[in-house]
C-alpha cells in the first residue's frame, strides 16, 4: 500500500480547476519515498524549497483529495530515508538478484537517480 502526492498549480478561487497535477511522488511501505522529477526540480531540496513555498493559488495534495500540510510531509519523507529497514527503489533496482535475473541491465542516469542525499528520482511515470 502506498500513498501518491500531488501539487495542484493555478487553483480557480471560483470554480476550483486547476492545471493538470503535478506527481511529487510516493510512499510505500518498506520503502523510502520515490520522487517524480518535475520540470528544473531533480533533488529533494529543491521539492522541498517549492513546497515551502507554496503560492495562493497552488496545493499539495494527497491521491485521497486531502490536502497535506507540508511540514508533517517534509517529516515523513525524511523519516523514511532515515529507517534503514525501508529500501530504495534504485538500489534495489542494481541489486545483485535484479542483475542476474536479466530484468535490470544498467540505469539511464537521465532518467533514474539518486540526489546528493540519496533520495530516489525519475522520469519516468509510476503511482
Amino acid at each position: 500500500m502506498g500513498t501518491n502526492y500531488y501539487l495542484l498549480q493555478n487553483l480557480c478561487s471560483h470554480c476550483k480547476r486547476t492545471d493538470p497535477e503535478i506527481h511529487v511522488g510516493k510512499k510505500s511501505w518498506g520503502w523510502q519515498f520515490s520522487f517524480s522529477s518535475f520540470e528544473d526540480i531533480k533533488s529533494w531540496q529543491q521539492w522541498k524549497e517549492k513546497l515551502l513555498s507554496l503560492k495562493e493559488d497552488e496545493k499539495f495534495m494527497d491521491e485521497y483529495d486531502r490536502e497535506v500540510d507540508v511540514l508533517q510531509f517534509i517529516k515523513m519523507v525524511e523519516d523514511s530515508i532515515k529507517d534503514t529497514k525501508n529500501l530504495n527503489h534504485l538500489d534495489y533496482c542494481l541489486s545483485e538478484y535484479r542483475h542476474r535475473s536479466g530484468i535490470l541491465k544498467e540505469i539511464d542516469e537521465k532518467i533514474s537517480w539518486k540526489d546528493e542525499e540519496g533520495y530516489y528520482f525519475t522520469t519516468r511515470e509510476f503511482s
